[in-house]
């Protein structure tokens, strides 16, 4: 017994011995940026940097810190819940490689991944409820007023549209997109498409805003497929919140592919609905082009 009871003793000091050891030849991490140059950035440096003002920054973290605190321990020092956001917002924001972060912000490799991870589920957890919601009856009529007044589209409440992220290849049997030329538009036809898109301008500007802001979105994203997926729907909450906080967006690298999609084939359940708006949007079109020309220029 008491030789069982000396070789576990013995086991604990040398696993304590090879724990220290490996501490002292860890390389020394710097914070000197987070710390030191961070701390001196004008609201519009902050801004350029992370793709949110202060002010939601400090909106966002008052939020997740109860679901993303740490405590000290006797052992090491956690990191602080304004670092933590910090990194996972740095992330989506640059779309940066983890290793890069982790020398940037002087924490480990896995220090950066479990930021966004926690951050991601948090933020989908506490924020996306209150920001990503569907509009009550009120919020409804409002935007269906806005869009009969601006484009001239009756009964319609917002716009629908996809954009392409790109990830990691999956299994699955690639499809092809037909590209279908319906040959030459008469006056009637061009008209709805005119009216149509000039209203479907609002979900292309607003995924234009989204990636111009998340350049996560328009790189390759190397997680797994689930992280992929939370990281976009983090970036539209986020987004959401920048946008009812009035942060400004400045594009500063302007990209025409941010939203570029494959050709769709068009559905023939939708013939009848296409008739009818083709019908109501050449009634009294006398002006509409002057008019809308007014307002986009």
């Amino acid at each position: 017994m008491k030789l069982i009871y000396n070789l576990k003793k013995n086991y604990i000091y040398i696993y304590f011995f090879l724990s220290l050891q490996a501490i002292l030849q860890l390389k020394p991490r710097s914070d000197h940026w987070w710390d030191t140059i961070v701390p001196d950035f004008t609201p519009l440096q902050f801004m350029q940097n992370f793709r949110v003002s202060p002010e939601s920054f400090e909106y966002i973290c008052s939020h997740v810190k109860h679901a993303m605190g740490r405590r000290n321990t006797n052992y090491r020092l956690c990191v602080p819940i304004r670092k933590r956001v910090a990194i996972a917002i740095w992330k989506l924001a640059t779309g940066g490689e983890y290793r890069t972060i982790s020398h940037l912000f002087g924490v480990g490799l896995s220090t950066v991944f479990n930021c966004v991870q926690e951050f991601c589920n948090t933020v989908i957890t506490v924020l996306l409820p209150v920001h990503i919601k569907f509009p009550d009856a009120e919020k409804l009529l409002e935007m269906a007023t806005f869009f009969n007044n601006r484009w001239r589209v009756p009964q319609c409440v917002g716009a629908i549209d996809g954009s392409h992220i790109p990830i990691i290849g999956v299994c699955m049997t690639p499809e092809c997109y037909d590209s279908h030329i319906c040959g030459r538009l008469t006056t009637e036809q061009h008209t709805y498409n005119y009216r149509l898109s000039s209203a479907r301008l609002v979900v292309e500007m607003s995924f234009r805003r989204l990636k111009g802001r998340w350049r996560c979105l328009l790189k390759r994203n190397d997680c797994k497929l689930e992280l992929s997926k939370r990281m976009a729907l983090t970036c539209c909450v986020l987004h959401n919140i920048c946008e009812e906080h009035g942060d400004n967006f400045t594009e500063e690298h302007p990209d025409r592919t941010l939203n570029i999609e494959p050709p769709v084939q068009t559905l023939p359940e939708g013939a009848d609905i296409r008739a009818a708006l083709m019908m109501h949007f050449n009634r009294g079109n006398e002006g509409f082009f002057e008019y809308t020309n007014a307002i986009f220029l």
